[in-house]
């Protein structure tokens, strides 16, 4: 009874989950029901959350994955724009410790804090934007090699999330 129990549980969790997830896309897409809501192109100086987790193919080391951690963390001041660092902050770590083990396999996570639209444009680059940060766009090509892949070899151990700050 109480693994039936545990099981309903984890997937009551699960789509909890999704339900948030969905609703935040459809906010992020326009808001509810056709109640407009505030966005940085409203506000163009709205701060930008770039949100970023990893999950690597079994053959990357420790040592591989403590290297993408730190090349991740300097581009805080590695990243410039009309020659100075654009990037307001940059936190991250191993996230694979959470107690709630919702990780989904997924390694490390970072929070990405970029001033405006035009900044978070810049660093996303290609082949999104032009022009673009050739030193994220350096860590890009070094670090996709790494990351986790499906069945048909497509990359599966990124996640994302942008979202632009109203409070």
């Amino acid at each position: 009874m109480t693994n039936r129990w545990l099981r309903q549980q984890v997937t009551m969790s699960r789509l909890s989950r999704r339900a948030a997830l969905g609703a935040t896309v459809a906010i992020a897409a326009g808001g509810v029901a056709g109640i407009p809501i505030a966005t940085a192109d409203d506000d163009p100086a709205s701060e930008i959350k770039h949100i970023v987790a990893f999950r690597y193919r079994p053959t990357v080391t420790p040592e591989q994955k403590t290297d993408v951690l730190n090349r991740f963390l300097a581009l805080k001041n590695d990243c410039k724009r009309d020659g100075r660092p654009y990037i307001l902050s940059i936190v991250g770590g191993d996230c694979t410790q959470s107690l709630e083990g919702l990780t989904g396999g997924f390694e490390q996570a970072f929070i990405v804090s970029l001033a405006n639209r035009d900044d978070y444009r810049y660093y996303i680059g290609r082949p999104f934007t032009y022009p673009f940060d050739p030193v994220h766009d350096a860590f890009k090509t070094y670090s996709l090699p790494l990351l986790s892949v499906d069945a048909a070899g497509n990359t599966n151990g990124a996640m994302v999330f942008d979202f632009d700050t109203i409070v």
